[in-house]
């Protein structure tokens, strides 16, 4: 049985099963729009709702790209507005006091490895500036990160390899740039969603391994801070 709550007449939930035999819930859409394209793909990217636009930054598959792009929903338009200063996706992002925060992340070479990223960099709407901020992320890849109550929290992470899986949590200090441990996940996650609601911290799904092979993750959890 699948439960949620669904918008009026926005659709139905349905169960769907990867090639795999990965089970999942989702909303079945009643109907889509189709918009205008953007000029890149952004897999793996990041993105905002910042003042009715929506600002996506970098990201792609096979081909990573440093372009950011605005979307305006009243003109159908895309607008670029800065270029990131590498190719990483795959980053635990928050957006905190008008500045884009990228937690790690990782680069696809062209032999198909994937290098870390373990800084930690950010982009401020007001100044359009990049800047790289102190400190060394601890398990960069594929980490989810959030804001709450004015600290920064970064969730799991992951090796380029997957060999190591973490559900460690840590409190990230921007002036400072240290990492402190505060706690853990439930179980370890890579590739998972972190969203601030309220007061809480609402981490969904990802990736984890019992140790011999990899599974998806249905679950969710609530981290409330410190």
């Amino acid at each position: 049985e699948i439960n949620g709550v669904v918008p009026q007449n926005a659709g139905t939930f349905v169960q769907a099963t990867t090639s795999s035999g990965l089970k999942s819930n989702a909303l079945q859409f009643s109907a889509w729009t189709n918009k205008q394209a953007g000029s890149r793909s952004h897999g793996l990217g990041a993105s905002v709702v910042r003042d009715g636009k929506i600002y996506v930054f970098g990201g792609g598959i096979l081909s990573q790209s440093t372009r950011c792009e605005s979307y305006d929903p009243e003109t159908n338009q895309w607008t670029e507005f800065t270029t990131m200063p590498d190719k990483r996706s795959g980053a635990g992002t928050v957006f905190y006091n008008d500045e884009m925060y990228f937690v790690g992340g990782l680069e696809r070479q062209l032999d198909g490895s994937l290098d870390e990223y373990t800084d930690i960099i950010k982009y401020s709407f007001t100044t359009n500036a990049w800047s790289t901020l102190p400190g060394a992320v601890p398990n960069p890849g594929f980490c989810a990160a959030a804001e709450l109550d004015g600290r920064i929290y970064v969730f799991g992470g992951n090796s380029t390899d997957e060999s190591t899986i973490s559900k460690d949590i840590y409190t990230y200090d921007p002036k400072t740039g240290d990492f402190t441990e505060n706690g853990e996940m439930d179980i370890p996650r890579f590739k998972h969603t972190a969203i601030t609601f309220g007061a809480s911290i609402y981490i969904f799904g990802g990736i984890t391994s019992d140790g011999s092979e990899n599974s998806g993750v249905a679950t969710a959890t609530i981290f409330n801070g410190t």
